[in-house]
């Protein structure tokens, strides 16, 4: 038997501090409910997923959100 995929047509996207004029996006699996973020110190920030592994850690502000538009 076959096993359907599950697809995310709207990804979760960490979007991190801008270089250069453009934000630094990356796609990340599951949910914007799976991660957490906590400003260390003033500025720095982390970015981890419900198993506790650092996805990001570094200067802020950072968000993840759902993608406004399907891919």
């Amino acid at each position: 038997m076959k096993m359907p995929l599950d697809v995310e047509l709207y990804p979760t996207l960490l979007t991190m501090p801008r270089w250069f004029g453009t934000p630094e996006v990356q796609i990340l699996p599951g949910r914007p409910e799976h991660y957490s973020i906590d400003e260390i110190e003033p500025g720095w920030f982390a970015v981890t997923d419900l198993d506790g592994d650092r996805i990001y850690c570094g200067l802020g502000p950072v968000t993840v959100e759902r993608s406004p538009a399907p891919f």
